[in-house]
């Protein structure tokens, strides 16, 4: 959960603005029905469909990750599986799904490599890849991986970090709020980050315990009225993401620290 663990070696102060890899989805406008027909509607589906809470319910808590040698897999990795190779370091996924937390994602991680690793994913509004240490044996971690299909791996730290074991997270009960940007066509998404490190550092990002007042702040020019600023991600994240939604849509994200910002938005929109 450590967001910074990725810049440790940053130095200096960098303003970025590029294109956001990520996917964007642009929805056009539906028409709702009376509440009494929407209703009768979700009830039918309930009638319909009683399987779906019995399946949510038999979907796994804790993703349980192995750690291996090469010499210890029993079979080569598929491409975009629950198994992948970096090097002499092998990574398993047990559970190909798993259920969302209010606080994350909850692994389980079996380290048979014989020494302290390392694990890698990707998170965040920003695809920020994370690496994060893991002792010899059994260990549990807290990610705040989104619901979606999520990507691991754990290495030494001679191996390779680039390849990817696959599951999926599912969102459940956690009360995860989508920090996923939804532009409109032709709003392209961006990314901005400030970072300073360093003792000599002129810059400094003030940090503040109300986010969603820094992020009005940082996007005052571009608000309009009706905008909702509001923390989102997972609901027992201590230092929660903001995000900013237009008429049902997510068209920036705001998160910051001492000496970090990161922001993602639509282009034009805001």
């Amino acid at each position: 959960m450590i967001r910074q663990a990725h810049f440790m070696a940053v130095v200096g102060v960098f303003l970025l603005g590029c294109a956001v890899l990520m996917g964007v989805g642009c929805a056009g406008t539906r028409s709702e029905a009376p509440k009494e027909e929407q209703g009768h509607a979700q009830a039918s589906k309930r009638q319909e469909h009683p399987e779906a809470t019995k399946e949510q319910k038999q979907i796994p808590s804790t993703a349980k990750i192995v750690c291996l040698r090469r010499d210890q897999r029993a079979s080569p990795p598929a491409a975009y599986s629950t198994e992948t190779l970096n090097g002499n370091s092998f990574t398993r996924v047990l559970t190909s799904k798993v259920a969302a937390h209010p606080d994350g994602v909850h692994i389980q991680f079996d380290n048979r490599l014989g020494k302290d690793a390392s694990y890698f994913t990707v998170t965040g509004p920003n695809d920020l890849t994370i690496n994060v240490p893991i002792p010899k044996g059994k260990s549990n971690q807290v990610e705040l991986l989104p619901p979606g299909t999520a990507k691991i791996s754990c290495s030494l730290p001679a191996d390779f970090y680039d390849n990817y074991a696959y599951f999926k997270v599912v969102e459940g009960d956690s009360g995860y709020k989508s920090l996923e940007l939804e532009c409109k066509p032709g709003a392209e998404p961006r990314f901005s980050s400030m970072i300073a490190s360093g003792a000599e550092s002129k810059f400094e990002l003030v940090s503040s315990s109300d986010q969603v007042e820094e992020a009005r702040g940082y996007y005052e020019k571009g608000l309009k009225e009706g905008d909702v600023v509001e923390e989102a991600g997972y609901p027992k994240d201590p230092d929660p993401t903001v995000r900013v939604v237009r008429n049902g849509k997510v068209i920036a994200t705001y998160w910051s620290a001492t000496l970090e910002m990161y922001a993602t938005y639509c282009d034009g929109q805001i």
